[in-house]
């Protein structure tokens, strides 16, 4: 199995609270409160936005849930987004630092076509522009997490989630797709979801999923053996996580 690697302070980043959002454009390390739902006047923006600018596609899920996912995999995280009826407002966190990024942008909607725009000559320009509506080019795979008997969720953990070729040759490769995430202490049960570019669906190509639980940058409990995706665009997997490191000494009691 190959070893998950992700920064330390990304995953610090990951476990922060902090419920307002930052000013337009800022950068910061405490802005990663969790998603709510749209209002119901916005939800019209809820789907997946795809943008292609020459060589340049990039896909944005905004989740009915408020979440928000950037595809394909790159260097920001998406968190959440939300809007009121001429701004959209969408937060992140970068992969590698673990800063977060707050951007505001006007919107305007004229049927499957989304119109980003900002006066702020920071923000990037992989966002601003017009996004098409469609909602096949994000795949997603979400299910639970089980944790064995007697073990739960510890501390200060955090989540880590990839999608990846199954047959990975080259030691250059990316990930299809990354996203970490705290917990609650004391769960037992996890539910999961991931969105992953549509396009590395392929019956030639199959990819694996491999969930990990880290607590201060170390793996606690992970899945035995990578989970195979089956080659659709939607799919449900329960994944059975084994302990590691300092899990594998704890009782049934938890103790």
């Amino acid at each position: 199995m190959r070893l998950l690697i992700i920064p330390l302070l990304a995953l610090l980043s990951a476990c922060s609270d902090a419920p307002d959002p930052t000013p337009e454009g800022d950068t910061t390390e405490h802005d990663t409160a969790a998603p709510s739902a749209p209002a119901p006047r916005q939800m019209p923006l809820a789907g997946s936005w795809v943008m292609e600018q020459d060589d340049h596609y990039r896909v944005m899920v905004l989740g009915r849930d408020g979440s928000l996912h950037w595809l394909p995999n790159g260097p920001w995280q998406g968190q959440r987004w939300q809007a009121d009826d001429t701004t959209l407002t969408l937060h992140s966190v970068a992969r590698r630092r673990g800063e977060t990024q707050t951007l505001t942008l006007d919107y305007t909607l004229n049927r499957d076509t989304l119109t980003l725009a900002s006066e702020d000559a920071d923000v990037d320009k992989g966002v601003s522009g017009a996004w098409r509506r469609d909602n096949q080019a994000a795949a997603r795979v979400e299910g639970e997490l089980l944790l064995p008997e007697g073990h739960q969720v510890p501390e200060r953990a955090v989540l880590a989630l990839h999608i990846e070729p199954r047959e990975v040759r080259d030691p250059d490769i990316t990930d299809i797709q990354r996203k970490v995430r705290p917990l609650d202490a004391g769960d037992t049960h996890i539910p999961y979801r991931l969105y992953y570019d549509a396009r590395a669906v392929d019956n030639n190509r199959p990819l694996q999923l491999q969930a990990t639980i880290i607590v201060d940058g170390a793996a606690h409990y992970a899945s035995e053996e990578p989970v195979r995706l089956a080659p659709v665009t939607e799919q449900s997997q329960t994944v059975t996580l084994s302990p590691r490191g300092l899990a594998r000494g704890q009782s049934a009691s938890g103790e």
